[in-house]
């Protein structure tokens, strides 16, 4: 048996492009590998215009599963923690989250910082008062952070890398779509903030990944 490494995610520095055409590309080439006569991965000569062409054929024909050999990661700011939980539970992704455990999270509005603060300081105060030989100040005021989170909004903002397939980046930004399609008939007359605010962050994560 011979394993090699064929091909990976390289950063791209100081810019948010990524060339489609390099992943279709590589994509393209494990394509080929299913009606190859050859068995070593590099006697595929096939210029990167054909290996494209390639690409756009076989998806063409419903075989999308070329597509996942190709990942992209997205670093995302300022995205909302019910939109990171909700990427979380789809399939295939890899993901390096801020832990709203160990750092002090800054709420959606004034006054979930108020509250947000207010808590970890009593619960800091209670852990002192229960515990005091039991953790460290440090672990201490990690603990009071990791209740006092409970206190903030489904909308507050964290940061989160995202690592998916080419393949499945095309489902996130259908879903997303969808998504918010379904919350216009969606039946919640008493929480038609949640709805309003939610499709807002879809769509707005949708158009920022097309860009």
């Amino acid at each position: 048996m011979k394993l090699s490494v064929v091909g990976y995610t390289t950063a791209v520095s100081g810019s948010n492009e990524v060339s489609v055409n390099d992943l279709k590309a590589f994509c393209g080439r494990q394509a080929g590998i299913c009606y190859s006569e050859e068995t070593q991965y590099f006697q595929d000569k096939t210029t990167n215009e054909g290996l494209i062409k390639r690409f756009d054929k076989v998806v063409s024909l419903g075989h999308h599963s070329i597509a996942d050999h190709a990942s992209i990661t997205v670093y995302c700011e300022e995205i909302p923690k019910i939109l990171a939980m909700l990427l979380n539970s789809l399939n295939m992704y890899t993901t390096s989250e801020k832990s709203a455990r160990y750092t002090s999270m800054e709420g959606s509005s004034p006054l979930e910082v108020e509250l947000y603060n207010k808590w970890a300081r009593i619960i800091e105060s209670e852990i002192e008062i229960g515990y005091p030989l039991k953790f460290s100040a440090r672990e201490k005021t990690k603990l009071a952070k990791e209740n006092a989170r409970y206190f903030l909004s489904v909308f507050t903002p964290t940061a989160m890398s995202y690592t998916a397939s080419l393949r499945q980046w095309n489902y996130i930004l259908d879903w997303c779509q969808s998504l918010s399609k379904n919350l216009d008939t969606a039946v919640c007359d008493n929480n038609r903030y949640f709805v309003t605010t939610l499709k807002k962050h879809l769509n707005d994560f949708r158009e920022g990944l097309l860009k």
